[in-house]
């Protein structure tokens, strides 16, 4: 899309998705995953029989300057999410455990008769060393994965895990801390009701995650921003005023603000969706107001300048950048005569300097660039 007067660069070109992306932390690479042909791909992994499509989609890396991307990870059971350690070292990731061999023989001798609990699509957290690319399980059993966070020094892994893959068992979710070099797993948090999406602290002091408290575990209810040091101890609700739902629709989820003060999270509001902001002292305040949707909030280094998605009823989505705590949007990318693109923008500001006419900054799905003498961004 064309910002400042300039056009966007793109980046990959490849009949397959190219999703999810992420930039290390020197910015100096962008991680995605994609189902692209995967250079070491046998000549029968297009077959189903096989089983070997539950491996299409892996962690791929490219240069934003430009040329070709090149395959990372190897998982046999595929890639669906992944974070960059702090310090570039290591990605982590979830992969799907793969069927066994008996069991892609069965199915492509049509013995495949099954029971649904044989066939639970357990998720495992794995992490690897990107320069050797070298990866280890880190979980396994009765254990199913859905959300994890790495700690800033890189030596451990906070995840949400729960007894199955069944949806409703979601709301049977724990807390679990475990080394980057393996071992048992620990409980962090365990109680009624689900505990999910942990998110560590930039100062590596605290734990947030969202949670049913457990106030009521019912699937309509009430959830909230919930603390907890990483040495455990008593959990801590921060948001117990607020009387909505933390996280919308397509929100991004809650994120830490990097003086590890407040965190800032959406809800949904009647017809609208805001950005509020829930501060550790317990203190929710809203950054957005009116009849739109707000969502994917991501602000600088310095936690001084953000953006967020907005859209409404006559809107499409756009791009807009505001400064923390003034609480007034303005344009920073406008697309033009690209409908289609507007639902895919996740903003995520990776540098942290205030935007500067002709600097490249970082924004996920979008390479923006402001062109000097250009009049808005």
């Amino acid at each position: 899309p064309p910002t400042g007067g300039r056009a966007a660069r793109r980046l990959t070109i490849s009949p397959a998705a190219d999703e999810f992306p992420r930039w290390s932390p020197d910015g100096r690479t962008v991680a995605f995953l994609s189902e692209r042909t995967r250079p070491n791909a046998k000549k029968d992994d297009a077959s189903k029989d096989s089983g070997a499509d539950e491996a299409k989609r892996q962690i791929w890396l490219i240069r934003p300057d430009g040329g070709e991307a090149w395959q990372l990870s190897d998982a046999k059971g595929g890639v669906s999410a992944l974070e960059w350690s702090r310090d570039g070292v290591a990605i982590a990731y979830l992969s799907k455990e793969p069927k066994r061999e008996e069991r892609r023989k069965k199915e492509k001798d049509k013995d495949d008769a099954w029971t649904p609990s044989s066939m639970y699509p357990w998720n495992r957290l794995w992490v690897m060393d990107v320069a050797s690319r070298k990866a280890t399980q880190l979980t396994s059993g009765d254990l199913h994965v859905s959300s994890f966070s790495m700690a800033p020094d890189g030596k451990r892994i906070v995840f949400a895990g729960q007894p199955t893959p069944l949806i409703p068992d979601n709301f049977k979710s724990d807390l679990y801390l475990v080394s980057v070099t393996g071992g048992k797993p620990g409980v962090l948090v365990s109680r009624v009701g689900g505990d999910n999406r942990p998110m560590w602290s930039p100062d590596g002091q605290t734990i947030a995650f969202i949670s049913q408290d457990p106030k009521n575990t019912k699937w309509q209810a009430n959830n909230y921003l919930c603390l907890v040091s990483p040495a455990g101890g008593a959990v801590r609700n921060i948001s117990s005023t607020f009387d909505e739902q933390i996280d919308g629709l397509g929100s991004g989820g809650a994120v830490w603000m990097p003086d590890s003060r407040s965190l800032v999270f959406q809800s949904n509001q009647r017809t609208a969706q805001h950005v509020f902001r829930a501060w550790t002292d317990g203190r929710v305040e809203p950054m957005t107001r009116g009849p739109e949707m707000h969502s994917w909030f991501s602000c600088d280094a310095r936690g001084e300048q953000a953006v967020v998605l907005r859209e409404d009823s006559e809107h499409p989505r756009e791009v807009m950048a505001m400064r923390v705590g003034s609480g007034t949007l303005t344009p920073t990318i406008r697309l033009q005569n690209t409908p289609d693109s507007r639902e895919y923008l996740y903003p995520n500001v990776v540098s942290g300097t205030q935007l500067q006419r002709g600097r490249w900054y970082h924004i996920e799905m979008l390479l923006v660039a402001n062109s000097p003498g250009s009049s808005n961004g």
